[in-house]
């Protein structure tokens, strides 16, 4: 499945075309592994992929409050 990856250019586009007041939206379509895949060594416990981002969504919502950022945690479901 291919990807939708921005240029620096055009990601300069956007933002010069934005007014302060424009909000910025960001979709995710994402694909899950069966089971995640973690870094030897790593002490995060075993878990399918969904439940692995789902963590990654949780502290990234703590860090991004902090730094005045909106996060609507809507997940899609699972066409498999």
């Amino acid at each position: 499945m291919p990807w939708i990856e921005p240029s620096s250019e055009q990601l300069q586009q956007l933002v010069a075309a934005a007014s302060d007041e424009s909000p910025i939206v960001m979709i995710n379509l994402l694909r899950y592994r069966d089971r995640a895949e973690y870094p030897k060594g790593s002490d995060a416990p075993p878990c399918l992929g969904r439940e692995a981002y789902q963590r990654y969504g949780a502290s990234w919502s703590r860090c991004s409050v902090r730094s005045a950022g909106e996060f609507s945690g809507a997940a899609a479901r699972s066409t498999r």
